[in-house]
């Protein structure tokens, strides 16, 4: 994966988490392991992630999240808009 365009994203999207975390740890839990699974991928250039399945459950987050934390859903959709827009 390409690191450079995905790592913005990936850096709010963590920002984002961490906001939320602050309040309620549990509720970010899953969403965090994605994204790190996520980072893990970008920055290990010969790992081929199960990226269709990350972003599935990436998904899933960004619509759990839509009306309780709309900051998460929106960096989430950011996100799965980038992986998209590089052809992953």
């Amino acid at each position: 994966m390409t690191p450079k365009r995905l790592q913005p994203d990936m850096d709010e999207l963590l920002k984002v988490i961490d906001d939320v975390e602050a309040a309620d740890e549990c509720t970010t839990a899953e969403l965090r392991q994605i994204a790190d699974e996520i980072n893990t991928a970008i920055n290990s250039p010969d790992a081929e992630p199960p990226i269709e399945a990350l972003k599935h459950r990436l998904e899933q987050e960004a619509i759990k999240f839509a009306e309780s934390h709309p900051a998460i859903a929106s960096a989430t959709r950011q996100v799965l808009d980038t992986l998209n827009n590089m052809g992953i």
